[in-house]
């Protein structure tokens, strides 16, 4: 990897990632072959990071791993992740926060495909140094699908699986710093989940 910084708001760091796995099975000492698998990753890499001013910042990362021997049949053969933070203070008392987060693996030959979505905001708003609030909402979504080849049982033998499931949380809570020392941190949370299988 390297860092470019053309200047103070700009910051971009560009790399790659390769990685060799070599997974051995072994039964009273002997190897199975059939079992063992060397899989080979390359994974390139972006970082940016970009503050033009002190209210404004925003910084992330994309990751797109590929593997060239996936072990099972919901081992992904592509893995896109990205996350991206964005930050505003409106001014010394408010602030305002988002927080996205995705990943899309996949496996074509077994129709395997894993989403992720999470995205936060979080409101802050300080009262003094000592004391301040916050209220956040977050939004999670896990999706997977997969085809199932079952053994024996009633036909169709064949069939595709998929799970998802949704997550809805609202939090919120103070913090207080009575003395230097001393920093308590109050916070509660609803969450509500719904889920749907085939």
């Amino acid at each position: 990897a390297f860092e470019w910084r053309p200047n103070r708001v700009f910051q971009l760091r560009p790399g790659a990632l390769f990685m060799k796995r070599d997974l051995r099975v072994t039964k009273d000492g002997v190897l199975q072959s059939l079992d063992s698998k060397a899989s080979k990753y390359a994974a390139p890499l972006l970082t940016v990071y970009y503050s033009p001013d002190q209210h404004f910042s925003l910084r992330g990362d994309i990751r797109n791993i590929s593997n060239g021997g996936p072990y099972t049949r919901i081992s992904p053969r592509t893995d896109f992740r990205t996350r991206w933070i964005a930050r505003y203070r409106f001014n010394d008392s408010v602030t305002v926060e988002n927080n996205f987060v995705l990943r899309e693996a996949k496996f074509a030959a077994t129709d395997f495909e894993n989403k992720i979505r999470s995205n936060s905001s979080t409101v802050t708003y300080v009262f003094n140094p000592k004391y301040s609030i916050f209220g956040s909402y977050i939004y999670d979504s896990f999706l997977a699908t997969s085809d199932v080849n079952f053994l024996r049982g009633t036909a169709p033998l064949n069939t595709t699986w998929r799970d998802q499931v949704i997550n809805r949380v609202w939090d919120g809570g103070i913090e207080a710093r009575p003395t230097g020392q001393i920093e308590f941190r109050f916070s509660g949370n609803y969450l509500r989940t719904t889920r749907s299988e085939e």
